[in-house]
């Protein structure tokens, strides 16, 4: 086996068995946290629409480093402070650029976020934009 001599404060290690019958056999994953992280989306007016029928449509560029990206989540919250924000869906394709929220009602102003998290846990959240479907 291949011993990992590299240390870190935020080193951790995995060790994945997979046995069936008379089989088995380990595979040792190392992570650590000295990596690229992504950039956060930016999440400008033009981003969230206000156009939409019966929906809002929220876009972004996916991030372009997809080494350590983990997932997208999208945030939704009904007052600019963002107080009451929930999160409305996780998107795990990092060459997704598109969500559309159907759950808004007419004409009823939410506020969204996007956030990027990596593979170690870290989150990188967009400003705040405001959005509606038409009444």
């Amino acid at each position: 086996s291949n011993v990992i001599d590299e240390y870190s404060e935020d080193a951790f290690y995995y060790m994945v068995q997979v046995s069936k019958g008379n089989f088995t056999r380990n595979s040792f994953i190392y992570s650590y946290t000295e990596f690229t992280q992504p950039e956060p989306i930016q999440l400008t007016r033009e981003n969230v629409s206000t156009d939409k029928d019966g929906f809002i449509e929220i876009t972004w560029n996916p991030i372009t480093n997809s080494d350590y990206f983990y997932q997208y989540e999208i945030w939704r919250a009904s007052n600019e402070e963002f107080s009451d924000k929930t999160l409305i869906t996780i998107i795990t394709d990092s060459n997704q650029g598109k969500f559309m929220d159907r759950d808004v009602g007419n004409g009823i102003t939410w506020y969204y976020s996007v956030v990027v998290r990596d593979i170690s846990g870290g989150e990188f959240s967009s400003d705040i934009v405001s959005g509606w479907s038409m009444p």
